[in-house]
């Protein structure tokens, strides 16, 4: 559940960050909420499944 929550709040700090003017920031956080996102879900499935 922290992992959940976790991505949301991530989310939130890389919309504040957005620029157009400096969008590297912005993608390290996007690439850092997909890794997070994964790795909730598959706790999720195997929590399910497993």
């Amino acid at each position: 559940m922290l992992a959940g929550v976790s991505v949301w709040v991530l989310f939130g700090a890389a919309l504040a960050v957005y620029s157009p003017k400096r969008p590297g920031l912005y993608h390290a956080l996007v690439l850092v909420i997909e890794i997070v996102w994964f790795i909730d879900v598959m706790m999720f499935m195997y929590g399910a499944c497993g």
